[in-house]
């Protein structure tokens, strides 16, 4: 309220000052001042700054000056349109504050939210990753680094350094057709591991539409399998071999 008395007390210097130029313009520089109350101090600063604003008014500029006029005074239409109009406007500011609380209460919990997740999707021991709209790369997980071998800087969205050249052509046209037309896809492919080796994943990628049908981005995860689709490659030779084998005959 300190602040409210020293900007009331400032208002009324730069009123003295300007009224030979211009006249008396009463309340006119109040209003600034109880709109930056109300929307630094709250309600209640505000209507102090209201009270101490009309008891200023009056006191130096309504005639006769330096002392309190009563009520009836021919002032007092004015001194009620500026009570109901600062009322108003500290009404709507309120409301802007609350809206301003919220937002920020919201933006807090979606941060707080967000970092929950992205600490699970560190923890993970499978590949995630995300891209734009278009499939840029924005964001790949600890375990694709560790993985590759590659950071996100020196990976470049350049999938061919780490796909396996018989499966990246039909990665290229199974992911290009999901961006054109908005639809998850799954697909077996492998990936080249930190010393050179390439191994087996199974990929799964969705995109994040908006509440227009839009995609905001593309949520990508990857799971290796490569021991089980070894031995399920293993089993099925196996299976095959007593049927070909001339040695059975």
């Amino acid at each position: 309220m300190i602040i409210a008395i020293v900007l009331v007390a400032l208002g009324i210097l730069v009123q003295q000052y300007l009224e030979p130029k211009v006249g008396t313009i009463l309340f006119l520089l109040m209003y600034p001042i109880v709109f930056f109350m109300a929307w630094i101090g709250g309600t209640r600063v505000a209507y102090f700054t209201i009270l101490i604003s009309m008891l200023s008014v009056n006191f130096f500029f309504v005639h006769p000056r330096y002392q309190f006029n009563p009520i009836d005074s021919p002032i007092f239409v004015r001194i009620c349109l500026f009570v109901l109009s600062n009322a108003l406007m500290i009404y709507i500011v309120h409301r802007l504050r609350k809206s301003e609380e919220k937002a920020i209460e919201l933006f807090n919990k979606v941060t707080e939210s967000e970092n929950h997740y992205r600490a699970i999707i560190e923890l993970s021991p499978h590949i995630i990753w995300y891209t734009d709209e278009s499939g840029t790369v924005t964001y790949l997980n600890q375990t694709w680094c560790e993985y590759t071998g590659l950071s996100p800087e020196s990976f470049h969205n350049n999938w061919e350094l780490i796909i396996h050249p018989d499966d990246y052509e039909k990665s290229k046209t199974t992911w290009a057709n999901a961006i054109k037309n908005k639809i998850p896809f799954e697909l077996s492919l492998r990936m080249k591991r930190h010393d050179g080796e390439y191994r087996w994943f199974f990929s799964k990628t969705k995109p994040i539409l908006d509440i227009y049908g839009n995609v905001i981005k593309w949520i990508g995860k990857s799971i290796e399998f490569h021991e089980q689709n070894l031995h399920w490659i293993l089993k099925m030779n196996l299976f095959r071999w007593p049927l070909t084998s001339s040695k059975l005959l």
